[in-house]
């Protein structure tokens, strides 16, 4: 039968089957519509397009309850202190409507099952493949819905439907097929192909509906899970999958679905062949793959519960507990030594990228990705002397006895192993930065950037005359977290190489947001250098972007005074010298800080504005332009001062001790080390190893602006500091001025009150 019969088909369907609810829509309430679906990102004509197909499909009345109550709730909060930036989770208006319309509610629940398995980019080109060739080969007259509208739509009903768990009915299905259906990868059950998808967008009405069309046939083990779910969770459909190896069936009624898993078995040319037949087996119509039909590209992910235990799922079982145990035991070795360099003593302090470990957080961290472990994972005592077996040679006598057993009796490769203890204790330390871990359980990351080129390696590239055999793990730190973290979150849907990635503070995909702790926070000192993590999309006045970013700004003319004159860089003046009785305080009056937003293609653009009065002329304004990525990274580069014992409070009185100077004006002074003769103003004679110190306490417009217009790594040698260090508002004015003299090591330091 000629392949126009599926449209054929699809006529009939629509007679009986009306759509249409958007005529009832008219007036105000239409383009209040549309305005909200076209700032989500959606499209209103793409919805109507799509639901005009799918929103025929009955969905099972168990399924729809469970899926409406996942998805029937929204939340909005505020982006710190710009009132105008939210972040939105949950419903949205493609879904809000959904909730109230049956017909959207089917298309918005399919759409979310196809997005979930599916590579966005590679979905959008193949449905508007198929859905070009439907309305070719039926000569319609209206166009079908375009690419960049498609991947909107999808985009949109991804977000919004996040909170489902998609996962768990994947899981289920792939673990009842797995022994009859062979793929070359596991995830090549969740890909439909484009022929497949393409019947299916009539053949499953038809099998609801008319009582002449009795079975879907499918020449395909590729997509199998997916399909199986679609077919026999959402619609109620009986679904039996048969290869050589045995049959499972999913139902008990009458089967409406098919997969021959072994068509290549028969004939080759039956592979990836798409079917409907009649109750008498007579064939209605069919799609064979075509040599242009684009490859939907696989989706594989997996939410924060159980991740590491979908890890191992192709390991050997009974080696699991060993690299559980591994996994945590590295951890808090790795752990145990970063304290013990960096985070002891009453003088303690390190760079704001580096993050203490929390070890308790850790263990709470391998309970979430290994679950069914926590009584093996809570016994092991932090505070022990631990084997980091992520840092072993990895012969069998450096194992466990227990593993060591196992590996040999088995005959395990060993390499593997060690990729996999390696790989997830770096995961471990990672998603012990994120502050409410407790609450990310549902957040979904990427299984394809976790194990391949696609993302991050957990081993650290040799340097050179290093053995590649034998790699380091180190703690990272919070930009090499954040980094990771963004590249699982977004998984393959997005370019290796964006722009806006480097300048990104902020970043949404799969519904879910990861921010910097300079978004959260107003003072340098009180950042956070971890990562917080939210469910839900950046979002203001209605519009959503999946990014805020630094907007770019030239910094050559971002010091301006009030009437728009560039303002000199070369004003300071010595607050006080050694000897000199100093109180904690600043010379500053600062104005109340700005921000302007802009949207671009694909985020927010924000700059904050933090302004103080110049040194030279108090009614002269002093501007800092600055975006919240730039903010984290002046803080990374920073050291910071740890809380001491004493009261910290401004005011208090201290006695500069010898080689330390205070200073007013954001501007480094220029010195000279005992130079011969006389030196010309402003040049300030001192000894090498003196500390500068910024007046600048309790200002936090004044603090920003001193981190990034002064003791930034200079190159010229007469104003070059060695480090800066940022007093936090917990640590006293006298344990910061010691703390940082014993950090001198012979060189210029620069201490920010």
């Amino acid at each position: 039968m000629p392949l126009s019969s599926q449209f054929s088909l699809s006529l009939e369907l629509t007679k009986l089957i009306p759509c249409g609810p958007l005529a009832t829509v008219v007036g105000r309430g239409f383009l209040n519509l549309l305005r909200e679906l076209q700032t989500s990102g959606s499209d209103l004509v793409t919805e109507e397009d799509l639901a005009a197909i799918l929103g025929r499909n009955r969905i099972d009345p168990r399924f729809e309850s469970t899926f409406r109550t996942a998805i029937n709730h929204s939340a909005i909060h505020r982006v710190a202190d710009i009132a105008e930036l939210m972040i939105e989770a949950g419903a949205g208006p493609t879904v809000r409507r959904s909730l109230k319309e049956p017909v959207y509610f089917s298309t918005v629940l399919q759409l979310s099952l196809l997005t979930y398995t599916h590579e966005l980019t590679s979905l959008s080109k193949g449905l508007a493949q198929a859905l070009e060739r439907r309305a070719r080969d039926a000569s319609q007259a209206e166009p079908p819905p375009r690419y960049d509208a498609l991947k909107g739509t999808l985009r949109a009903c991804r977000e919004q439907t996040s909170g489902f768990m998609w996962e768990l009915f994947l899981a289920a299905v792939d673990e009842k097929i797995k022994h009859i259906v062979v793929c070359e990868k596991p995830p090549d059950t969740r890909a439909i192909p484009v022929s497949v998808l393409q019947a299916l967008l009539d053949a499953f009405t038809a099998v609801q509906y008319l009582p002449e069309a009795r079975l879907i046939h499918i020449s395909s083990s590729d997509g199998a899970a997916t399909v199986v779910v679609w077919a026999h969770h959402v619609l109620g459909l009986t679904v039996v999958v048969e290869s050589s190896k045995g049959v499972v069936r999913f139902g008990d009624g009458p089967e409406s679905v098919y997969f021959d898993c072994d068509p290549s078995s028969k004939s080759p040319d039956l592979r990836f062949r798409a079917s409907l037949l009649n109750e008498t087996n007579d064939l209605l119509f069919n799609i064979d793959k075509s040599f242009e039909d684009v490859t939907l590209d696989p989706v594989l992910r997996h939410p924060l519960r159980g991740y590491g235990l979908k890890r191992l799922d192709r390991s050997n079982k009974v080696v699991v507990p060993g690299i559980v145990h591994a996994v945590v035991t590295s951890c808090l070795a790795i752990g145990q030594e970063e304290i013990a360099k960096n985070f002891r003593g009453s003088e303690a302090c390190g760079l704001g990228k580096s993050i203490c470990p929390n070890p308790e957080k850790m263990v709470q961290v391998a309970c979430i990705l290994f679950p069914g472990y926590e009584h093996e994972i809570t016994s092991i005592d932090p505070q022990a002397d631990l084997p980091c077996l992520a840092r072993s040679d990895w012969s069998i006598g450096a194992l466990p006895a227990e593993l060591a057993c196992h590996v040999q009796e088995r005959k395990i490769r060993v390499g593997s192993l060690r990729k996999e203890v390696l790989d997830l204790s770096r995961l471990t330390l990672i998603l012990s930065m994120v502050d409410n871990i407790e609450a990310c359980e549902g957040l979904s990351l990427d299984m394809y950037s976790f194990e391949g080129e696609e993302g991050y390696s957990a081993l650290k590239q040799p340097q050179p005359g290093e053995l590649a055999a034998k790699p380091r793990i180190e703690m990272p730190d919070a930009r090499q977290a954040f980094e990771t973290l963004a590249i699982l979150l977004r998984g393959k849907d997005f370019p290796k190489v964006d722009d806006d990635i480097q300048r990104a503070a902020v970043i949404s995909a799969w519904g879910w947001t990861i921010c910097t702790g300079s978004v959260l926070a107003n003072d340098p000192s009180e950042l956070n250098p971890g990562i917080a993590a939210t469910q839900g999309v950046p979002m203001r006045d209605g519009e959503r972007k999946r990014l805020i970013v630094d907007t770019l700004v030239n910094y050559q003319d971002i010091h301006r005074t009030s009437a728009g004159e560039k303002l000199s860089l070369g004003n300071w003046s010595a607050a006080g010298s050694p000897g000199d009785h100093l109180a904690l305080s600043t010379w500053t009056k600062s104005k109340k800080m700005r921000y302007f937003i802009a949207p671009s293609d694909s985020a927010f653009e924000v700059m904050k504005v933090y302004a103080c009065h110049a040194l030279s002329d108090p009614e002269v304004s002093w501007d800092l332009r600055i975006g919240f990525h730039e903010m984290q990274q002046l803080h990374w580069d920073t050291y910071h001062l740890f809380a001491c014992e004493h009261t910290a409070k401004l005011e208090q009185v201290l006695t500069l001790p010898e080689d330390t100077w205070a200073f007013r004006g954001f501007t480094e002074p220029e010195f000279a080390l005992d130079p011969a003769g006389t030196l010309p103003n402003p040049y300030l004679k001192c000894k090498d190893g003196s500390v500068h110190v910024g007046l600048v306490a309790g200002d936090v417009s004044a603090r920003w602006i001193l981190l990034h217009t002064r003791w930034n790594q200079d190159s010229r040698d007469n104003r070059l500091v060695h480090k800066r260090f940022l007093r936090g508002r917990d640590c006293c004015f006298d344990c910061a001025i010691r703390t940082v003299r014993n950090k001198r090591n012979g060189r210029h330091v620069g201490l920010i009150l």
